[in-house]
């Protein structure tokens, strides 16, 4: 194990910038004893892009990831891929581009301006694409060096985790510990309480839940996190995501425990061991809730056992394809991202598609499609992946995990799961040969 796989090695100027915007969500909104505007928050970014170099601008944005609902993260993305153009323009930094991914990333932008004008989205929904796009282009062409790899990772992660224990401090605030524990109060539900800048959604923080317990497991196999801090983290993450009650983070689970079976693999007992840990932390999970509030068991078995399994998306997801086989052009170059809606009518309720590869069409047709798919590919590709086999397939454990849970939800549309993409790159980018 490195001499150093511990928390101290993430303290940079970019966790007390961290703490510091912390601190002021915390006293905002739910303490309630300061007023700042959202653009409050962007400043303090911006001053951070400015002055730091590229490892501390993209540690401090990793961070704020979890509290994008806290922040303009969006605004935030676009300032950080400004800046960061300007410094590689200033600095005469070499800059190699991917050609597919480069292509791919065009074309879902070119397809948006397309959609855009046809259906009148807005020119925003542009230029903050592009921007968290483009975010996840620089994390995946800049950052090989592992010890970088390891800060941004381990930054997600403890970051996430404030997020989580401010969910359930404020799902406390506002219901009874009994009511939650007994399956009453889904964790992050918003239908009864209002969770303002803590709002994620019960299956948006399901899914965080579940891609940070891929990052951890994926750590832990590498001997890059002490055990007390890994276990810690995965019972938090687990209880976590138990309280959502989220049906995609219990499917999600088994094909995480499947995988860690298939390819966290250096060898029998290495294997052995990582799969024992994420089992009794589940097994730990259940037994205490079983024992103490049983109740909220049998609310999931309910979630399972309902008429409709997936609480409308399939009528959704029919719906909107029923629509797009009517309209030619849209079902091959799109809707627009936040427009797509409008092809259901104007006597339509307006909701949004809770299918992300449907979202995809929606928002640019299968041309569009073909273009993400490219850049998916391409992304993964261009780290020399496609070369590892066994073992290093799970460096892909959190990519594959988020491509799975979006699968029930939206992912471009909010943009904080694009954000997920990139930090999932690098887990690819410690597995690379080339990383240092």
């Amino acid at each position: 194990m490195n001499k150093n796989t511990n928390l101290k090695r993430i303290f940079t100027p970019a966790m007390l910038y961290f703490c510091i915007v912390f601190s002021l969500i915390f006293m905002q909104h739910y303490l309630s004893i300061l007023s700042l505007p959202l653009s409050f928050y962007t400043l303090i970014s911006i001053f951070v892009f400015a002055l730091h170099k590229a490892e501390i601008s993209t540690q401090f944005l990793i961070m704020l990831v979890p509290f994008s609902n806290a922040v303009h993260i969006k605004e935030i993305a676009v300032f950080y891929v400004f800046i960061a153009l300007v410094k590689i323009f200033l600095n005469n930094t070499n800059f190699t581009i991917n050609i597919p991914v480069a292509f791919s990333f065009a074309a879902v932008l070119l397809l948006q301006l397309a959609a855009g004008i046809r259906c009148n989205d807005s020119l925003a929904t542009l230029i903050y694409l592009g921007a968290v796009m483009g975010c996840v282009f620089i994390w995946s062409r800049d950052f090989y060096d592992k010890e970088k790899c390891y800060i941004f990772l381990e930054s997600y992660i403890v970051s996430f985790s404030i997020m989580a224990l401010c969910m359930i401090a404020v799902t406390l605030k506002m219901a009874p510990m009994s009511q939650i524990l007994n399956g009453f109060v889904r964790l992050g539900e918003d239908s009864h309480f209002e969770y303002g800048a803590f709002h994620t959604g019960a299956n948006g923080l399901g899914l965080m839940s579940l891609f940070s317990i891929a990052i951890v497991c994926y750590l832990l196999s590498n001997k890059e996190i002490i055990k007390i801090e890994a276990c810690s983290m995965l019972l938090l993450f687990s209880i976590t995501g138990v309280l959502t009650q989220s049906r995609a983070f219990i499917i999600g689970s088994l094909f995480l425990i499947v995988y860690l079976t298939l390819f966290y693999s250096k060898s029998t007992i290495h294997a052995t061991k990582i799969l024992s840990i994420v089992l009794i932390s589940i097994v730990l999970v259940v037994l205490l809730i079983n024992h103490f509030y049983p109740n909220i068991l049998s609310h999931f078995a309910e979630r399972f056992l309902v008429d409709d399994i997936t609480n409308g998306r399939a009528d959704l997801l029919t719906g909107y394809f029923d629509s797009l086989f009517n309209d030619p052009v849209s079902l091959f170059f799109g809707a627009g991202l936040q427009t797509y809606h409008n092809i259901l009518g104007k006597n339509v309720d307006y909701i949004s598609s809770h299918n992300a590869t449907q979202e995809v069409i929606l928002a640019w047709g299968l041309l569009g499609l073909i273009a993400v798919v490219v850049w998916f590919v391409s992304l993964v590709r261009c780290r020399g992946i496609a070369n590892q086999k066994g073992g290093k397939m799970r460096s892909l454990l959190p990519l594959f995990i988020l491509i799975l849970m979006v699968q029930s939800t939206r992912m471009f549309r909010t943009y904080n799961s694009i954000f997920l993409i990139g930090i999932s790159l690098f887990c690819i980018n410690y597995s690379n040969k080339g990383a240092q």
